[in-house]
């Protein structure tokens, strides 16, 4: 039992060199992110924020908001991209 409390999350994108770019509200605006990136040749996804459960009260709009992720050698650029549209 001890070990279950001592279990640390691990985030399964950060095995593949991906890192968590931000948590937006909705997946409709994790949609518009990750198209900007994209056709900046700037490979992303999108993931559901929170423990691993579904916990959508309205399909596309989480209690705990939707990760983006980016390739960790991409971040800064993301960055840059997203600050310059105001996103």
């Amino acid at each position: 039992m001890g070990a279950f409390f001592k279990h640390k999350e691990k985030n399964s994108a950060s095995e593949d060199g991906c890192v968590k770019f931000c948590n937006v509200h909705d997946i409709i605006e994790a949609e518009r992110i990750i198209e900007l990136l994209k056709e900046n040749e700037i490979a992303a996804f999108s993931q559901e924020s929170g423990d691993g459960v579904s916990v959508y009260g309205t399909v596309g709009f989480g209690l705990y908001g939707v990760d983006v992720f980016v390739e960790a050698k991409n971040e800064e650029q993301a960055k840059k991209l997203i600050d310059a549209e105001n996103l």
